[in-house]
């Protein structure tokens, strides 16, 4: 649990001091316990915000040469690393620098775990940034006016003055809701890509960015495992993964739902932590969205300590803040709902597990389904009939207590039958057509939301594995955009306002590697994982339809229109308003 925050900038000493506290300021809330500055190696300057009690160093001295290492999450390999290189010290900054002196930059690709790492090596006049290969740390820069970065975006306006709304960014948050790396919402800043690192030449003032493993290799080489021993490999790493958390203290925290992933979590965990589990669970009362009382079945079925957060209502001062305090916001109505079960639980505790990438590793979305549907009824519906049906379905009152009306879904599957199947898979990603973003941004960026629609990036993506079979493609693409830069970001940003570190068994990266190397023919609608699970899990959990983590936008906010636009608009209006 960490904040990282620094510049190499030339300027008065004196304002660079300043810039640098005001910029760890900015981070503190990741790391709750321990803030340092290091300004030795002026003009580089860089801040740490930690939560971790470990007495490890951030400025080493080997053979001669001094490296400053900062990490933001954990190394959950670091000690097989420390073996294989005989290493006395139990230090993990000089486990990592022993093992990056061997390998140079490719022992980014050697680490596992969630990590932001950055590095500066002085001999060589480079500072390094790195990410995890899927992104779970985040890590922005900006090269104007010098080099600068940070783990969130508003401590970059102690470098760039008041930050400027990037017209790309924007028009990408109104058509999907976030952002597409390597851009984000503010003009000039931009993250580093998951699974790469960048250099910044101090020298030269160049910076580099490499990356440094590929995930689309996974989904390419499939093995030939026969189905019965794929459920017994994936349960025997799900198993590991779900009991090789990072140290915590006595107690953990699960983040509970009534689904089938938190759920898996939760059965996998218990039996070596029984009385030190606290499950927290939202409740939004008697919406449909609420799942507190299945949640709480399962709870007492493993006999775990459970606490309910009622959510029914939304404190509007309280959802000011929440937006005022984060630096990114995106369209998803779940993150507010992290945001308050993080608040609860680092009460007690300083890690909180999670069923994140469930969906993603075994094809749980329902827009899988419907790219087969697609495939299917394209030659069946004409064009021209497609049209009236559409203007058919539209005109049906959609379900305002339901998580996604049914009126929405058709308009979104019908949008896609005249495309394309990449086409048809981002439409369903689409909130704001370039019509209707163009309205909200002004005439004069008509150009520019044509020239930047995010679905060039979404097929750039594409290109990148058109030798995977079609479902490997689309779960390539979600992993890409939707996980990396809306999902693992929301979660970042909720749990790290209040220190709270997070660990998702199913991001493990043996279990990644293994089922992304599954034929896609078995990531239908989580079946493995059901299959995996049919004897541990109550039947209730393993038939019980796939609901998803969504708010009840309309009952907060009393709105009659479609929740997801009303949401973007809310935040947009609320938080980017130009």
């Amino acid at each position: 649990m960490s904040g990282i925050t620094g510049f190499y900038l030339q300027n008065e000493k004196g304002k660079l001091q300043i810039a640098i506290k005001n910029m760890l300021a900015t981070v503190q809330h990741r790391g709750k316990y321990h803030q340092s500055i290091y300004t030795d190696f002026h003009p580089f300057y860089i801040a740490h915000a930690s939560s971790e009690v470990s007495s490890n160093n951030n400025e080493i001295n080997i053979s001669g040469n001094k490296y400053l290492f900062f990490l933001d999450g954990y190394i959950s390999n670091f000690k097989q690393i420390k073996d294989s290189l005989a290493i006395p010290s139990d230090d993990i900054s000089i486990i990592i620098l022993n093992a990056y002196l061997k390998y140079g930059k490719k022992v980014f690709g050697k680490l596992t775990g969630k990590f932001a790492i950055v590095i500066y090596d002085h001999s060589q006049q480079e500072i390094i940034l790195a990410r995890d290969y899927l992104g779970q740390k985040p890590l922005y820069y900006t090269q104007k006016k010098g080099f600068a970065f940070s783990s969130e975006l508003n401590a970059f306006k102690e470098v760039l003055g008041e930050l400027q709304l990037s017209m790309q960014g924007m028009n990408e948050f109104l058509s999907i809701g976030y952002t597409l790396q390597p851009h984000t919402i503010y003009e000039d800043i931009f993250i580093i890509p998951p699974a790469s690192y960048l250099v910044y030449n101090i020298s030269s003032h160049l910076v580099q960015i490499v990356e440094y493993e590929q995930i689309g290799h996974y989904y390419a080489n499939k093995h030939q495992d026969k189905y019965a021993d794929i459920l017994q490999n994936v349960n025997a790493i799900f198993q590991n993964s779900c009991n090789n958390y990072p140290q915590a203290d006595n107690k953990l925290a699960v983040f509970l739902s009534s689904g089938l992933d938190s759920c898996a979590v939760l059965s996998a965990i218990h039996k070596n932590k029984n009385n030190n589990i606290l499950a927290h669970t939202i409740s939004y009362g008697k919406s449909k969205y609420d799942e507190s009382i299945l949640a709480q079945k399962i709870a007492q079925h493993y006999n775990v300590q459970h606490q309910i957060i009622d959510l029914s209502q939304i404190d509007k001062e309280d959802f000011d803040r929440y937006l005022q305090t984060t630096d990114y916001v995106n369209f998803d109505n779940s993150s507010y709902p992290i945001y308050l079960l993080s608040r609860v639980a680092s009460q007690n505790v300083n890690l909180a597990l999670t069923g994140d990438g469930g969906d993603e590793l075994f094809g749980g979305y329902t827009t899988y389904k419907a790219d087969t549907i697609n495939q299917i009824i394209k030659p069946i519906i004409p064009l021209i009939k497609k049209s009236i049906f559409q203007k058919s379905i539209l005109k049906i009152t959609s379900n305002k207590n339901d998580k996604l009306g049914f009126a929405t879904k058709m308009n979104r599957f019908l949008n896609g039958i005249d495309t394309d199947i990449q086409k048809a898979h981002y439409q369903w990603k689409l909130i704001f057509n370039p019509q209707q973003r163009i309205s909200l941004l002004g005439e004069k960026y008509k150009e520019l939301i044509y020239d930047t629609d995010p679905f060039y990036k979404f097929q750039r993506i594409y290109h990148q594995v058109p030798h995977l079979e079609q479902k490997d493609q689309h779960i390539y693409v979600d992993m890409k955009t939707w996980f990396a830069d809306n999902n693992l970001i929301k979660l970042d940003r909720s749990t790290m306002a209040y220190s709270l570190e997070t660990y998702a068994p199913f991001l493990d990266k043996d279990l990644f590697k293994y089922v992304a190397a599954c034929p896609s023919k078995y990531k239908n609608n989580k079946q493995i994982l059901k299959d995996v699970l049919k004897n541990t899990l109550p039947n209730y959990i393993i038939k019980r339809k796939k609901s998803g983590f969504n708010s009840p936008v309309h009952q907060w906010f009393d709105i009659q229109e479609d929740e997801f636009e009303y949401y973007t608009q809310l935040l947009y209006f609320r938080k980017y308003t130009l």
